[in-house]
């Protein structure tokens, strides 16, 4: 196991030709935190740009964030989603997306990496309205401290006022 996470972490810093881009530094560290395990990495899946993702938590409350890289100093979160089929009354609604996210976030913040989303709910279930829809995911999101980006394409950014314009 520490065999594959030593070549996979080569294999971030390798997809990057600048060693000193903030956004591989955030990613390595968060590989190293404990909380969260890469599972996978590289720029195959994602053409614009290096690809990670993660899981965090703890069985059965697992989640997973799939992240791209696309600029040295941005991050955009392609999804965060339960790693469970069904809805969990343990784990979903509980605070465990919050808690994972203000993780991330503290991350982006020791690394002045600004993060990027575009809220979509997605995986709901038919007949349950527990999964929260778009707006709800968006309300979420912006009391977590993310906010409109001053482009007004309906990305959520959050350290943008951190960043060197």
């Amino acid at each position: 196991m520490k065999l594959l996470r030593q070549t996979i972490r080569k294999l971030i810093l390798e997809n990057n030709l600048n060693p000193d881009n903030p956004n591989m530094k955030m990613l390595e560290d968060m590989n190293t935190s404990g909380s969260w395990q890469l599972i996978s990495s590289g720029s195959d899946q994602f053409p614009n740009g290096p690809e990670a993702r993660f899981e965090w938590g703890e069985d059965p409350c697992l989640y997973m964030a799939k992240l791209t890289a696309d600029y040295d100093d941005i991050i955009f979160i392609e999804t965060i989603e339960a790693l469970s089929d069904e809805y969990n009354d343990m784990c979903e609604g509980q605070g465990y997306a919050s808690d994972m996210m203000y993780e991330l976030m503290e991350f982006a913040d020791n690394h002045d990496v600004q993060l990027s989303l575009v809220a979509d709910a997605f995986n709901q279930l038919d007949d349950d309205d527990r999964r929260p829809d778009t707006a709800a995911l968006t309300a979420w999101y912006k009391r977590l401290g993310f906010k409109d980006s001053p482009q007004g394409n309906g990305t959520l950014v959050y350290n943008f006022i951190h960043r060197a314009m």
